[in-house]
């Protein structure tokens, strides 16, 4: 008798662990995908895609997500290369 309950009592003790655990996992993969979202926001993307992405589809995305280019950055570029060249044309008349 004394052996089957604490027979039940590991099962138990078991799927509480197991349970935890795969909350645990589960809580960490959306910080992670809430991250990586506002990453590729500030980079100029859909934080809500990547967000899905990230959450859904594992490492990869987040491997994406870090080596995309800076939208932001690359259209101030642009914008700055425009100004000064209207600046750089107004100035010497080409």
């Amino acid at each position: 008798m004394r052996g089957e309950f604490m027979e039940i009592i590991a099962i138990i003790i078991s799927l509480v662990l197991t349970v935890g655990v795969f909350v645990l996992a589960i809580l960490l993969n959306y910080l992670m995908a809430k991250s990586s979202s506002k990453v590729a926001e500030d980079k100029g993307y859909s934080g809500r895609k990547w967000f899905h992405m990230c959450f859904w589809l594992g490492i990869i995305p987040y491997i994406i997500v870090a080596g995309m280019p800076d939208l932001n950055a690359r259209r101030n570029q642009v914008e700055t290369y425009k100004l000064l060249k209207a600046l750089h044309d107004d100035k010497f008349g080409n």
